[in-house]
């Protein structure tokens, strides 16, 4: 597995305060190795201090993505997870956001329906997998 690691210098942050990274892994097994490096990076001391797993968000371009990576690290148990997507019913996911807002630590799934207008505090980092499906996604 080949990954590239970046500092987006070219262009300035969304949030100045916040550094930004990209990765790209190689063509293999993509979606093994998407997991992989999930899962290293919420390991990463950056996300993690000393394994904390403080509260994380991962947006996925897709709820079949985000349910994925949901069942993938619940079977894992390392740390809380939810899962939020537009295959869910809204009062599931009101439910779910809740759940996560009132955590003090573990990671939220999640494909664009909440890429707009979520507001939880004490949110350590958010970790974008996979390129949105277009450009409305990134404003």
């Amino acid at each position: 597995m080949s990954t590239t690691m970046s500092d987006k210098s070219s262009s300035s942050p969304t949030n100045p305060r916040c550094s930004q990274r990209l990765s790209s892994p190689s063509s293999e097994s993509k979606r093994r190795t998407r997991i992989t490096k999930v899962s290293s990076l919420l390991d990463h001391p950056t996300f993690s201090p000393a394994g904390t797993h403080p509260p994380v968000i991962v947006f996925s371009p897709t709820a079949r993505a985000a349910a994925l990576f949901h069942d993938v690290f619940n079977s894992i148990g390392a740390f809380p997870v939810w899962e939020i997507h537009s295959r869910l019913s809204q009062a599931k996911r009101t439910k779910t956001t809740e759940q996560f807002r009132a955590a003090k630590r573990g990671v939220l799934f999640s494909s664009d329906v909440t890429a707009r207008g979520i507001d939880i505090k004490d949110i350590t980092a958010v970790l974008q997998v996979g390129l949105p499906a277009n450009s409305e996604q990134c404003e």
